[in-house]
């Protein structure tokens, strides 16, 4: 019989089976797709490699950095240089740095506002945010509500909102302020999170991301079972568990451990069933809504212009984008995010609707070039039905301190402390470091 089965093939899955491994276990990984890498994934566009997925890799990512060195996957920095444009309120700025200029007392006040972020995510541990201080009253508040208070004028809550929703894919009024102050603390902060330089978006993969995902699989000593989608998950003996998948057929182990977004929970039947507090869990979280959209050209014409190819927009579609050019500008190409409300409103519109309006917004932003490209490529994650949506599982206002604590713990049997499904991978006896657990995250790396 198998020491474990891995649910999930995504960062958060290969990097359970790895460890499990180190550890002298005998390990399967069960993967609903036909490939690796649950949200990442790359695919040609052109004559460039892209992401269609999640992409970029920080200064704040040190465990995915070495991961990417060890598998020998080469990285490169996304294009930051000349003047980003920022279309909030009605208004065209242009401007190098991170935070717009809208004049001397609107960019004071940006910088206050960010401030006052910072000063509000102190106390909050990013792993059990429901401990912090006021932590209730900070649950059942909105960051929407929070930023109608605080937040003014237009075009810096403007500017905020389109930062929010693309972080999260959902709008600031659907967004529990604890959870928001907890997953800045995760990230290092809004300013990073959203950044280029020094930020979040710093670095790019060659290949993709998608590359590094299936690099990482093929690493591995252990055989991944694809298309393979779990329906049933069944605890009948203390320490043996028995997977059902789609068609029928079992498969059976020691242990499980779930590395699946806690929104897709779900769709997966547990015997016994999962204690109240983590069906409330998963019954009060909402994956974020992102659509991503690729447009290639022959030539990149926004730098020869000075511009760096980012823009941020309080006006949808497009939220933010970003230059998408592959490794050395081969295959010149712009990347942008429809998110939140917006996303479910232009995905109701007809594929050449969808196009024209992207095209449009892009044209405004750089000019009438933009109209002219070679090839549109867009993915909803919203309807991808092993992601549910992305880039974030966001717990509902008030979910976190009623149910927060079950993120992490064992389903068992009955009563019993320590269960045979998990969703955090212990290192196996045997494995030199016998005492270290490790903790699996929803959202991978």
């Amino acid at each position: 019989m198998l020491d474990a089965l891995v649910i999930g093939g995504g960062l958060s899955g290969l990097r359970a089976a790895e460890l499990l491994l180190a550890g002298g276990a005998e390990v399967e990984l069960v993967e609903a797709r036909e490939r690796v890498g649950g949200r990442l994934e790359s695919v040609q566009v052109g004559a460039g490699t892209f992401d269609v997925g999640g992409q970029w890799m920080g200064p704040g990512q040190p465990r995915l950095a070495a991961l990417a060195h060890r598998l020998g996957v080469a990285t490169f920095r996304t294009y930051h240089r000349g003047r980003g444009v920022f279309h909030v309120g009605g208004r065209v700025h242009r401007s190098a740095a991170e935070i717009p200029w809208f004049g001397v007392t609107e960019t004071a006040r940006m910088g206050v506002v960010l401030g006052m972020v910072d000063l509000a995510r102190r106390g909050v541990d990013a792993r059990s945010p429901w401990t912090a201080r006021r932590a209730l009253h900070r649950d059942s508040v909105t960051v929407g509500e929070w930023a109608d208070e605080t937040i003014r004028p237009a075009r810096v809550r403007g500017t905020f909102d389109a930062a929010v929703r693309v972080v999260f894919g959902a709008e600031p009024s659907e967004l529990s302020l604890l959870y928001f102050l907890s997953y800045l603390n995760a990230g290092g902060g809004l300013l990073n999170l959203t950044g280029v330089e020094r930020g979040a978006q710093q670095l790019r993969f060659v290949g993709g991301a998608g590359g590094l995902a299936k690099a990482y699989a093929e690493s591995l000593r252990c055989r991944i079972r694809y298309g393979k989608e779990v329906v049933r998950i069944d605890q009948h003996k203390p320490d043996r568990v028995r997977v059902r998948l789609a068609g029928g057929k079992k498969l059976k182990a020691r242990y499980a451990v779930v590395a699946l977004p806690t929104n897709m929970l779900s769709h997966i039947e547990f015997r016994p069933v999962l204690s109240p507090m983590k069906a409330r869990l998963i019954e009060g979280v909402e994956m974020g809504h992102t659509v991503k959209v690729l447009v290639t050209y022959r030539h990149a014409f926004w730098r020869d212009a000075g511009l760096s190819g980012e823009l941020v927009s309080d006006r949808p579609p497009l939220s933010v984008v970003f230059d998408n050019c592959d490794r050395g500008g081969v295959q010149p190409a712009l990347v942008g995010f429809i998110v939140g409300q917006a996303a479910g409103e232009f995905m109701a519109q007809s594929p050449q609707k969808r196009r024209e309006v992207v095209l449009q917004q892009l044209s405004r932003a750089f000019g009438p070039a933009a109209l002219s490209c070679s090839e549109y490529v867009e993915r909803d994650w919203k309807a991808e039905r092993f992601s549910g949506g992305c880039p974030a599982a966001n717990p509902k206002p008030g979910v976190l301190t009623a149910a927060g604590p079950a993120l992490r713990e064992a389903q068992a049997p009955r009563r019993r402390r320590a269960g045979p499904v998990t969703w955090k991978a212990r290192c196996w006896p045997g494995s030199a470091r016998p005492a270290k657990c490790w903790r699996v995250s929803a959202r991978g790396a």
